[in-house]
């Protein structure tokens, strides 16, 4: 039985992946060893709109509203680095 050509692309591109591929932000950034880390968070309340766009949006995806916003991240991230690998 012959993989299917999915798997096929899915092993080469993760097999080519290593951790070096993980890199800093393009800026540079420097803390103190004994800083303490203090997460945070901020509370956003969306407009209707935006609500309705990101509920279409996860059932277009068959995901959760929180997989959509998860994925906004992730690309915002890699905007941001410059980093398109990870």
């Amino acid at each position: 039985m012959k993989p299917r050509l999915e798997s096929v692309l899915g092993k080469g591109f993760y097999g080519a992946w290593t951790s070096d591929a993980a890199v800093a932000p393009g800026y540079a950034c420097s803390s103190a060893a004994t800083a303490e880390f203090m997460p945070q968070s901020l509370r956003l309340e969306f407009e209707a709109a935006t609500v309705k766009g990101l509920l279409k949006a996860a059932r277009a995806q068959e995901c959760a509203v929180s997989d959509v916003l998860l994925s906004c991240w992730l690309v915002l991230l890699r905007r941001v680095t410059g980093n398109a690998g990870w």
